[in-house]
């Protein structure tokens, strides 16, 4: 696993470690390939993935696996919502983007590509 130079598996977010500035256009197109079940935003700010869940409950258990996750990284999700989708199903859809730094960091594309190994 690796996002531009940054090896994942051993590795703690940290988006200071960019030089405290949001990745470029450039740089997120070069690394977003890693990461082909997220979508980019149109202004380069944010990558969001959706997950259908069979249930409210098994929403709620997913994101709850996410929290330890993300409590281990020392890096969360911009936001996390869980809405109706076909009938007694639920969506949930993570965006991330650091505030920070208000855009993408190497953190975020480290998590999205932990986040997709969440079952």
């Amino acid at each position: 696993w690796t996002v531009g130079d940054e090896v994942t598996y051993s590795k703690k977010c940290d988006p200071y470690e960019q030089g405290g500035l949001p990745l470029s256009n450039e740089e997120v197109d070069k690394i977003r390939t890693q990461v082909p079940e997220w979508t980019l935003s149109e202004d380069y700010k944010s990558i969001s993935k959706e997950w259908l869940h069979k249930d409210f409950e098994s929403a709620v258990a997913f994101i709850n696996k996410i929290n330890i996750l993300c409590i281990n990284e020392g890096h969360s999700p911009w936001s996390a919502n869980i809405q109706q989708a076909r009938g007694a199903k639920r969506s949930l859809r993570i965006v991330l983007h650091t505030a920070r730094l208000g855009g993408l960091s190497y953190a975020d594309f480290m998590l999205a590509l932990k986040l997709d190994f969440v079952r």
